[in-house]
Protein backbone atom coordinates (compact mmCIF):
# COMPACT_ATOMS: atom_id res chain seq x y z
CA UNK A 1 0.00 0.00 0.00
CA UNK A 2 1.39 3.20 -0.74
CA UNK A 3 3.06 6.02 1.86
CA UNK A 4 0.79 7.85 3.68
CA UNK A 5 2.48 11.06 2.52
CA UNK A 6 0.83 10.35 -1.14
CA UNK A 7 -1.81 10.75 -2.61
CA UNK A 8 -3.31 7.72 -2.67
CA UNK A 9 -5.77 5.01 -2.58
CA UNK A 10 -8.75 4.15 -4.27
CA UNK A 11 -12.78 3.08 -4.23
CA UNK A 12 -15.85 2.15 -6.41
CA UNK A 13 -19.25 2.10 -5.67
CA UNK A 14 -21.82 4.36 -4.41
CA UNK A 15 -24.86 5.81 -3.16
CA UNK A 16 -28.03 4.65 -1.75
CA UNK A 17 -31.53 5.84 -1.16
CA UNK A 18 -31.68 3.54 2.22
CA UNK A 19 -32.11 5.94 5.04
CA UNK A 20 -30.10 3.74 7.38
CA UNK A 21 -26.13 3.53 7.16
CA UNK A 22 -25.01 0.10 8.02
CA UNK A 23 -22.03 -0.81 8.91
CA UNK A 24 -19.13 -2.65 6.72
CA UNK A 25 -18.17 -5.91 8.35
CA UNK A 26 -14.65 -6.66 8.96
CA UNK A 27 -13.09 -9.19 6.21
CA UNK A 28 -13.52 -12.76 7.35
CA UNK A 29 -12.84 -14.96 3.97
CA UNK A 30 -10.17 -17.30 4.99
CA UNK A 31 -7.37 -15.67 2.29
CA UNK A 32 -7.90 -12.20 4.02
CA UNK A 33 -7.73 -13.55 7.27
CA UNK A 34 -5.37 -16.31 7.34
CA UNK A 35 -2.72 -16.13 4.60
CA UNK A 36 -1.29 -12.91 5.57
CA UNK A 37 -0.24 -14.21 9.10
CA UNK A 38 1.17 -17.12 7.58
CA UNK A 39 3.42 -15.41 5.47
CA UNK A 40 4.77 -13.49 8.06
CA UNK A 41 5.64 -16.49 9.71
CA UNK A 42 7.30 -17.87 6.47
CA UNK A 43 9.38 -14.51 6.18
CA UNK A 44 10.69 -14.36 9.40
CA UNK A 45 14.52 -15.24 9.29
CA UNK A 46 15.45 -19.21 8.58
CA UNK A 47 17.72 -18.65 11.54
CA UNK A 48 14.90 -17.39 14.28
CA UNK A 49 12.86 -19.88 13.24
CA UNK A 50 15.24 -22.89 14.00
CA UNK A 51 15.97 -21.48 17.36
CA UNK A 52 12.42 -21.46 18.65
CA UNK A 53 12.60 -25.23 17.76
CA UNK A 54 14.91 -25.64 20.48
CA UNK A 55 13.01 -25.26 24.18
CA UNK A 56 15.87 -23.75 25.28
CA UNK A 57 15.90 -21.00 22.78
CA UNK A 58 11.90 -20.94 23.43
CA UNK A 59 12.23 -20.72 26.80
CA UNK A 60 15.02 -17.96 26.63
CA UNK A 61 12.73 -15.92 23.95
CA UNK A 62 9.81 -16.07 25.95
CA UNK A 63 11.88 -14.75 28.58
CA UNK A 64 12.94 -11.69 26.81
CA UNK A 65 9.43 -11.13 25.20
CA UNK A 66 6.93 -11.38 28.41
CA UNK A 67 8.67 -8.53 30.54
CA UNK A 68 8.39 -5.96 27.54
CA UNK A 69 4.86 -7.24 26.88
CA UNK A 70 3.94 -6.59 31.00
CA UNK A 71 6.07 -3.45 30.80
CA UNK A 72 3.72 -1.82 27.70
CA UNK A 73 0.69 -2.09 30.43
CA UNK A 74 1.95 0.48 32.77
CA UNK A 75 4.44 2.26 30.59
CA UNK A 76 3.09 4.39 27.68
CA UNK A 77 6.78 4.57 25.45
CA UNK A 78 7.08 0.75 25.48
CA UNK A 79 3.08 0.28 24.78
CA UNK A 80 4.17 2.59 21.63
CA UNK A 81 7.19 0.70 20.48
CA UNK A 82 5.81 -2.43 20.73
CA UNK A 83 2.27 -1.63 18.48
CA UNK A 84 4.31 0.94 16.16
CA UNK A 85 6.48 -2.64 15.69
CA UNK A 86 3.97 -4.73 15.19
CA UNK A 87 2.19 -1.73 12.33
CA UNK A 88 5.78 -1.78 10.76
CA UNK A 89 5.94 -5.72 10.37
CA UNK A 90 2.63 -5.86 9.34
CA UNK A 91 2.93 -3.01 6.71
CA UNK A 92 5.93 -5.05 5.27
CA UNK A 93 4.22 -8.60 5.43
CA UNK A 94 1.38 -6.87 3.40
CA UNK A 95 3.34 -5.23 0.51
CA UNK A 96 5.24 -8.79 0.36
CA UNK A 97 1.80 -10.55 0.34
CA UNK A 98 0.33 -7.80 -2.28
CA UNK A 99 2.89 -8.92 -4.74
CA UNK A 100 1.97 -12.30 -4.12
CA UNK A 101 -1.72 -11.23 -4.51
CA UNK A 102 -1.25 -9.50 -7.50
CA UNK A 103 0.32 -12.18 -9.76
CA UNK A 104 -2.10 -14.73 -8.39
CA UNK A 105 -5.23 -12.16 -9.20
CA UNK A 106 -4.26 -10.88 -12.22
CA UNK A 107 -3.31 -14.33 -13.52
CA UNK A 108 -7.27 -15.12 -12.82
CA UNK A 109 -8.23 -11.74 -14.31
CA UNK A 110 -9.15 -10.08 -10.94
CA UNK A 111 -6.61 -7.18 -11.11
CA UNK A 112 -9.15 -5.07 -10.39
CA UNK A 113 -9.61 -6.34 -6.85
CA UNK A 114 -5.50 -6.67 -5.79
CA UNK A 115 -6.01 -3.44 -3.62
CA UNK A 116 -8.95 -4.91 -1.87
CA UNK A 117 -7.56 -8.16 -1.31
CA UNK A 118 -3.93 -6.74 0.24
CA UNK A 119 -5.82 -3.07 1.65
CA UNK A 120 -8.51 -5.87 3.48
CA UNK A 121 -5.90 -8.11 4.59
CA UNK A 122 -3.74 -5.44 6.09
CA UNK A 123 -6.50 -4.63 8.71
CA UNK A 124 -7.44 -7.46 9.06
CA UNK A 125 -3.94 -8.61 10.48
CA UNK A 126 -2.61 -5.36 12.06
CA UNK A 127 -5.88 -3.64 13.43
CA UNK A 128 -6.15 -6.60 16.07
CA UNK A 129 -2.33 -6.06 17.15
CA UNK A 130 -2.72 -2.63 17.78
CA UNK A 131 -6.54 -2.62 19.52
CA UNK A 132 -8.12 -0.54 16.69
CA UNK A 133 -11.27 -1.28 16.00
CA UNK A 134 -13.81 0.93 13.78
CA UNK A 135 -17.37 1.75 12.86
CA UNK A 136 -18.68 3.08 9.62
CA UNK A 137 -21.25 5.87 9.11
CA UNK A 138 -23.02 6.30 5.55
CA UNK A 139 -22.00 3.21 4.37
CA UNK A 140 -24.03 2.92 1.77
CA UNK A 141 -22.17 5.60 -0.20
CA UNK A 142 -19.62 2.74 -1.01
CA UNK A 143 -21.20 -0.13 -1.06
CA UNK A 144 -24.36 0.52 -3.08
CA UNK A 145 -22.76 2.56 -5.59
CA UNK A 146 -22.61 1.62 -9.16
CA UNK A 147 -20.41 3.68 -11.17
CA UNK A 148 -17.10 5.18 -10.23
CA UNK A 149 -16.29 8.05 -8.27
CA UNK A 150 -13.37 10.53 -6.91
CA UNK A 151 -12.83 9.11 -3.22
CA UNK A 152 -10.96 11.50 -0.81
CA UNK A 153 -10.13 11.13 2.74
CA UNK A 154 -8.72 13.27 5.76
CA UNK A 155 -5.04 12.66 6.54
CA UNK A 156 -3.89 12.79 9.82
CA UNK A 157 -0.97 10.04 10.36
CA UNK A 158 0.88 7.13 8.04
CA UNK A 159 -1.41 5.09 10.75
CA UNK A 160 -4.39 6.08 8.02
CA UNK A 161 -3.47 2.97 5.86
CA UNK A 162 -5.42 0.98 9.09
CA UNK A 163 -8.62 2.87 8.29
CA UNK A 164 -8.13 2.76 4.59
CA UNK A 165 -8.42 -1.16 5.21
CA UNK A 166 -11.31 -1.09 6.59
CA UNK A 167 -12.98 0.71 3.98
CA UNK A 168 -11.47 -0.35 0.77
CA UNK A 169 -13.62 -1.89 -1.54
CA UNK A 170 -13.47 -3.99 -4.58
CA UNK A 171 -12.69 -2.81 -7.86
CA UNK A 172 -10.43 -0.02 -7.03
CA UNK A 173 -7.50 1.64 -8.16
CA UNK A 174 -4.00 3.89 -5.97
CA UNK A 175 -2.62 6.97 -7.34
CA UNK A 176 0.61 7.99 -5.74
CA UNK A 177 3.98 9.67 -6.23
CA UNK A 178 6.13 8.52 -9.11
CA UNK A 179 9.22 8.29 -6.61
CA UNK A 180 7.44 4.94 -4.67
CA UNK A 181 7.69 3.02 -7.81
CA UNK A 182 11.33 2.04 -6.93
CA UNK A 183 10.54 1.29 -3.44
CA UNK A 184 11.49 -2.04 -3.23
CA UNK A 185 8.13 -4.56 -2.59
CA UNK A 186 6.07 -1.58 -2.29
CA UNK A 187 6.86 -0.17 -5.56
CA UNK A 188 6.55 -4.09 -7.34
CA UNK A 189 3.19 -4.59 -5.72
CA UNK A 190 1.74 -1.29 -7.17
CA UNK A 191 3.20 -1.88 -10.59
CA UNK A 192 1.40 -5.22 -10.89
CA UNK A 193 -1.59 -3.48 -8.98
CA UNK A 194 -2.07 -1.34 -12.13
CA UNK A 195 -1.50 1.82 -10.00
CA UNK A 196 -1.08 4.92 -11.76
CA UNK A 197 2.06 6.86 -10.86
CA UNK A 198 2.24 10.83 -10.98
CA UNK A 199 5.41 13.01 -11.22
CA UNK A 200 4.49 15.76 -9.24
CA UNK A 201 7.10 18.07 -9.93
CA UNK A 202 5.82 18.60 -13.48
CA UNK A 203 3.23 19.77 -13.61
CA UNK A 204 1.83 19.37 -17.05
CA UNK A 205 3.19 15.93 -16.87
CA UNK A 206 0.09 15.23 -14.01
CA UNK A 207 -2.30 17.52 -16.05
CA UNK A 208 -2.10 14.89 -19.18
CA UNK A 209 -2.50 11.56 -16.84
CA UNK A 210 -5.21 13.26 -15.35
CA UNK A 211 -7.27 13.46 -18.36
CA UNK A 212 -5.98 9.90 -18.98
CA UNK A 213 -7.11 8.49 -15.69
CA UNK A 214 -10.39 10.25 -16.04
CA UNK A 215 -10.75 8.09 -19.32
CA UNK A 216 -9.73 4.91 -17.80
CA UNK A 217 -11.56 5.35 -14.74
CA UNK A 218 -14.76 5.58 -16.83
CA UNK A 219 -13.61 2.95 -19.35
CA UNK A 220 -13.07 0.51 -16.53
CA UNK A 221 -15.49 1.41 -13.85
CA UNK A 222 -12.33 2.23 -11.28
CA UNK A 223 -12.94 4.58 -8.58
CA UNK A 224 -9.73 6.60 -7.25
CA UNK A 225 -9.03 7.46 -3.58
CA UNK A 226 -7.03 10.54 -3.21
CA UNK A 227 -5.78 12.15 0.27
CA UNK A 228 -6.93 16.28 -0.76
CA UNK A 229 -4.23 17.64 2.01
CA UNK A 230 -1.53 15.95 0.20
CA UNK A 231 0.15 15.52 3.36
CA UNK A 232 -0.31 14.48 7.29
CA UNK A 233 -1.58 16.90 9.32
CA UNK A 234 -1.17 15.10 12.57
CA UNK A 235 -3.44 17.47 14.22
CA UNK A 236 -3.95 17.04 17.97
CA UNK A 237 -7.74 18.48 17.80
CA UNK A 238 -10.31 17.84 14.87
CA UNK A 239 -9.20 19.93 11.92
CA UNK A 240 -7.71 19.42 8.63
CA UNK A 241 -4.78 21.36 6.28
CA UNK A 242 -5.60 23.49 3.03
CA UNK A 243 -7.13 21.03 0.09
CA UNK A 244 -4.71 20.54 -3.03
CA UNK A 245 -7.06 20.78 -6.48
CA UNK A 246 -5.47 17.28 -8.49
CA UNK A 247 -8.23 15.74 -6.74
CA UNK A 248 -11.32 18.41 -7.80
CA UNK A 249 -9.74 18.77 -11.38
CA UNK A 250 -10.05 14.77 -11.81
CA UNK A 251 -13.66 14.37 -10.74
CA UNK A 252 -14.36 17.42 -12.83
CA UNK A 253 -12.76 16.11 -16.00
CA UNK A 254 -13.97 12.70 -15.55
CA UNK A 255 -17.51 14.57 -14.40
CA UNK A 256 -17.73 11.86 -12.10
CA UNK A 257 -19.37 12.03 -8.54
CA UNK A 258 -16.76 12.81 -4.87
CA UNK A 259 -17.15 11.03 -2.30
CA UNK A 260 -15.73 12.36 1.10
CA UNK A 261 -14.98 9.99 3.65
CA UNK A 262 -13.93 11.62 7.32
CA UNK A 263 -12.11 9.42 9.88
CA UNK A 264 -12.39 10.65 13.70
CA UNK A 265 -9.20 12.65 14.98
CA UNK A 266 -7.19 9.78 16.66
CA UNK A 267 -4.21 12.25 18.51
CA UNK A 268 -5.25 10.84 21.76
CA UNK A 269 -4.93 6.93 20.78
CA UNK A 270 -1.71 7.76 18.40
CA UNK A 271 0.88 10.69 18.65
CA UNK A 272 4.77 9.94 17.57
CA UNK A 273 5.43 12.63 19.55
CA UNK A 274 4.17 11.76 22.79
CA UNK A 275 5.43 8.21 21.83
CA UNK A 276 1.57 7.25 22.10
CA UNK A 277 -0.05 4.73 20.84
CA UNK A 278 -3.00 3.24 22.64
CA UNK A 279 -6.16 0.86 21.86
CA UNK A 280 -9.57 2.02 21.03
CA UNK A 281 -12.74 2.26 19.00
CA UNK A 282 -12.87 5.34 16.09
CA UNK A 283 -15.66 6.19 13.61
CA UNK A 284 -14.99 6.65 10.59
CA UNK A 285 -17.79 8.30 8.32
CA UNK A 286 -18.65 8.17 4.53
CA UNK A 287 -20.52 11.36 3.39
CA UNK A 288 -23.36 11.50 0.45
CA UNK A 289 -21.54 11.97 -3.01
CA UNK A 290 -21.22 15.74 -4.26
CA UNK A 291 -21.91 15.21 -8.27
CA UNK A 292 -19.68 17.31 -10.36
CA UNK A 293 -22.17 17.11 -13.69
CA UNK A 294 -21.95 20.68 -15.46
CA UNK A 295 -19.33 22.00 -13.33
CA UNK A 296 -16.23 22.99 -15.09
CA UNK A 297 -12.79 23.33 -14.85
CA UNK A 298 -12.28 27.66 -14.58
CA UNK A 299 -10.67 28.44 -11.58
CA UNK A 300 -13.97 29.97 -10.22
CA UNK A 301 -15.68 26.54 -10.08
CA UNK A 302 -13.06 24.42 -9.12
CA UNK A 303 -12.65 27.04 -6.34
CA UNK A 304 -15.97 26.80 -5.09
CA UNK A 305 -16.10 22.87 -5.49
CA UNK A 306 -12.68 22.81 -3.44
CA UNK A 307 -14.59 24.69 -0.52
CA UNK A 308 -17.78 23.28 -0.07
CA UNK A 309 -16.22 19.76 -0.20
CA UNK A 310 -13.87 21.24 2.72
CA UNK A 311 -16.44 22.58 4.75
CA UNK A 312 -18.43 19.49 4.37
CA UNK A 313 -15.65 17.37 5.34
CA UNK A 314 -14.55 19.71 8.41
CA UNK A 315 -18.10 20.01 10.16
CA UNK A 316 -18.35 16.09 9.82
CA UNK A 317 -14.95 15.64 11.90
CA UNK A 318 -15.81 18.55 14.47
CA UNK A 319 -18.95 16.99 14.51
CA UNK A 320 -17.06 13.47 15.55
CA UNK A 321 -14.88 15.07 17.86
CA UNK A 322 -18.08 16.85 19.89
CA UNK A 323 -19.77 13.22 20.02
CA UNK A 324 -16.12 11.95 21.17
CA UNK A 325 -15.86 14.50 24.24
CA UNK A 326 -19.40 13.69 25.18
CA UNK A 327 -19.27 10.78 25.20
CA UNK A 328 -15.74 10.53 27.40
CA UNK A 329 -17.80 13.20 29.85
CA UNK A 330 -20.49 10.76 30.49
CA UNK A 331 -18.04 7.92 31.17
CA UNK A 332 -15.79 10.09 33.12
CA UNK A 333 -12.59 10.15 30.59
CA UNK A 334 -11.16 14.03 30.43
CA UNK A 335 -8.40 15.27 28.43
CA UNK A 336 -5.49 15.90 29.81
CA UNK A 337 -5.10 19.42 31.51
CA UNK A 338 -9.02 18.70 32.61
CA UNK A 339 -7.80 17.72 36.64
CA UNK A 340 -9.07 13.81 35.33
CA UNK A 341 -6.74 11.09 34.02
CA UNK A 342 -7.45 9.85 30.68
CA UNK A 343 -8.80 5.58 29.95
CA UNK A 344 -6.03 3.43 27.77
CA UNK A 345 -8.99 2.51 25.90
CA UNK A 346 -11.01 4.43 23.81
CA UNK A 347 -14.58 3.51 24.40
CA UNK A 348 -16.99 3.42 21.13
CA UNK A 349 -19.79 6.15 20.09
CA UNK A 350 -21.91 3.52 18.76
CA UNK A 351 -25.69 3.24 20.84
CA UNK A 352 -24.69 -0.61 20.65
CA UNK A 353 -21.94 -0.24 22.77
CA UNK A 354 -23.99 1.83 25.08
CA UNK A 355 -26.03 -0.73 25.64
CA UNK A 356 -23.32 -3.31 26.34
CA UNK A 357 -22.34 -0.78 28.89
CA UNK A 358 -25.84 -0.48 30.64
CA UNK A 359 -25.28 -4.71 30.60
Amino acid sequence: MPSSSTDSLVSSQGPSTSSTSPTIQPPSPFIVRWLPPLLLLLLLPLGLMLALTSRNALLTTLASVLPFMVLSKFFRPVRYYIRLTAFLLGLGTCSAWGVIVSIALSLVGQSKNINYVVARSFHGLVAPLVGWRFTVEGAEHLTERKGPAVVIGNHQTMIDILYLGRIFPKGASIMAKKELQFTPLLGQFMTLSNAVFVNRSKRADAVAIFAKVAETMKEKVLSLFIFPEGTRSASPVPSMLPFKKGAFHLAVQAQLPIIPIVCENYAQLYSSKEKRFDGGDLVIRVLPPIPTIGITSSSEDITALVDRTRSLMLEAIEDLGRRRDEINRLKGVFKEGEGASQSEERQPLTAESREEDRE
